[in-house]
């Protein structure tokens, strides 16, 4: 997916502006999805997006897009090997994600990662298949506002 589509879907989440329309975009020709971005006070932000094809099981067949913006995003930076790894509650609602990106000039080069981990706050905003569960994002540089969203393809 485009960085600038991605980055786009990250924002109507955010506002909650048409979220059906929102879960239609995360899962086309997916069964589902899962969204989580991040924005940081100095003007970075990050976009994950993995969406679990139709019919595959397990979140190793997952296609994953990132997406970074501002401070986070350095020219000739690309990410490598995207990690999301999820704790879900007894209910199944996610109560702490972690991304790990791996960012380098080239896949052969020297790579360093860039970690966010973060924690459920406030109660999630459900419609239609799409459920939207704010966030405190954090990584070694400090803390930012978070999303994480689940879809599932109707």
């Amino acid at each position: 997916m485009d960085s600038d589509l991605l980055l786009k879907l990250c924002e109507a989440a955010r506002t909650g502006v048409d979220l059906p329309d929102l879960r239609q975009q995360l899962t086309s020709g997916a069964a589902s999805a899962r969204l989580v971005a991040a924005w940081f006070d100095d003007g970075s932000s990050v976009g994950l997006l993995a969406r679990r094809p139709k019919g595959a099981k397990g979140q190793d067949k997952d296609e994953i897009d990132v997406a970074l913006a501002g401070a986070a995003a350095q020219a000739g930076i690309k990410v490598f090997d995207p990690r999301l790894s999820t704790t879900y509650d007894g209910a199944g609602e996610p109560r702490r994600f972690g991304l790990e990106l791996w960012l380098g000039e080239d896949q052969d080069g020297e790579q360093r990662p860039l970690r966010i981990g973060g924690e459920a706050t406030g109660e999630a905003t459900v419609v239609d298949g799409l459920r939207v569960q704010p966030f405190i994002a954090r990584t070694a540089r400090g803390e930012g506002e978070g999303l994480y969203v689940l879809a599932q393809s109707k």
